[in-house]
């Protein structure tokens, strides 16, 4: 299954509005299904297949930051900063492809993150620009607010998007239930 993941997080201005849309309104049209949801984490919903090659464009990699985050991928507790983590310790990644900014934090050397991404094997690729994921197809497109990390203008985004896609794919839209009071991103 190949997918495209877009967490609103990366926006930071409007020149990235405009990159952004062009990538949805264009995308948008040719994928089978279409995923709202609040948090990133929750894409594992919907996420049942092996060898998931995924596009995800967002201003975190959200392999793994910390030393929790490592206990939780080993005990399956899925969370917004390492759901790729579990993806790629329960080997079901084939291949990811990051479309992060010039501010975005790196993978630490030598960290667990970096030790996933070397004894799974995974193709892991990383850009700056969009331009390489228009020339991709995509079975599912998958769009996350991340209210935590986005400022609200830009969570507009989101909103709209869904909007959208109501109004114009309804058929192909699945919104992942909102969990209300529940900070666990």
């Amino acid at each position: 299954m190949k997918i495209l993941s877009i967490d609103v997080d990366w926006v930071q201005s409007g020149l990235h509005v405009e990159q952004l849309n062009k990538v949805f309104f264009t995308k948008v049209k040719d994928v089978s299904e279409i995923v709202f949801s609040d948090h990133h984490h929750l894409i594992c919903d919907v996420l049942k297949d092996e060898n998931i090659i995924l596009h995800n464009i967002d201003h975190h990699h959200d392999i793994v930051y910390t030393d929790e985050h490592i206990e939780n991928i080993k005990n399956n507790q899925i969370k917004s900063p390492h759901w790729i983590g579990n993806l790629i310790y329960q080997k079901r990644l084939k291949e990811y492809h990051w479309y992060k900014n010039i501010n975005s934090q790196f993978i630490r050397d030598g960290y667990f993150g970096e030790k996933l991404l070397l004894d799974n094997d995974i193709t892991f690729k990383y850009y700056e620009k969009l331009d390489n994921i228009m020339k991709e197809k995509f079975d599912l497109l998958f769009i996350c607010k991340s209210p935590f990390y986005t400022p609200g203008e830009f969570q507009l985004l989101h909103n709209t998007y869904f909007d959208y896609c109501k109004i114009n794919h309804n058929d192909k839209v699945k919104e992942i239930e909102r969990r209300i009071n529940v900070h666990n991103y």
